[in-house]
């Protein structure tokens, strides 16, 4: 099978992100099949200053971006495409993509239900409407429940929670049973989750 991956930024880089650390490994377990990444690296394009017309321009409608999407991937002819990520690729392009080869999203973090938190409501509603009448129709891959429920609230219908996979050592360390986290506190973070796991655990010290 030829399986095409698409990121928004070099997985190779040093300074890749969850989602480009996922699409390398994924890729890696996948080595049974034809893989082929294809990526682009956003922060190469200059970006509008305006948000409106970062939005419009990258996220949502992008003919640029649409353009060469749909020439490489006509010459790669994929049997499936999973895309991991939206920044600069855009929704639009990813619809139009999907009705022609079977296409699977995994949704790292809240993007697709939320623009921001700092803006007046109404925007984060038409953000929503226009991901939703662009991405309805393609199977979501959630990696946690709280993802899931917020992409079932918004309307969205078909999503399969698939839990990210964890790195089993060979060979177990000694610790101190010290705990340090490192991270936003905010709830997409999953530190709730941690410490109520952590009731069931004594002697235990978190920083």
């Amino acid at each position: 099978m030829k399986i095409l991956l698409i990121s928004n930024k070099n997985i190779n880089e040093i300074n890749s992100g969850g989602t480009e650390i996922f699409t390398n490994k994924l890729s890696k377990e996948l080595n049974k099949n034809e893989v082929i990444i294809f990526n682009e690296d956003i922060s190469k394009v200059k970006i509008p200053s305006s948000k409106i017309l970062r939005k419009f321009g990258l996220d949502y409608y992008n003919k640029f971006m649409k353009k060469r999407l749909i020439k490489s991937i006509s010459e790669i002819n994929p049997d499936i495409i999973h895309f991991n990520g939206f920044y600069g690729i855009s929704t639009n392009s990813i619809k139009l993509i999907s009705k022609k080869y079977p296409t699977v999203i995994t949704v790292h973090d809240v993007w697709i239900s939320e623009y921001s938190n700092r803006v007046p409501k109404f925007i984060n509603n038409t953000h929503k409407k226009i991901v939703y009448n662009h991405l309805k129709d393609i199977l979501l891959i959630s990696p946690s429940k709280f993802i899931y429920d917020k992409l079932k609230e918004i309307g969205y219908k078909r999503i399969k929670i698939i839990h990210n996979g964890v790195d089993i050592p060979k060979t177990t360390t000694s610790y101190d049973k010290n705990i340090l986290f490192v991270g936003r506190i905010t709830e997409e973070k999953g530190l709730q989750t941690v410490i109520s796991s952590l009731n069931n655990i004594k002697d235990y010290n978190i920083l």
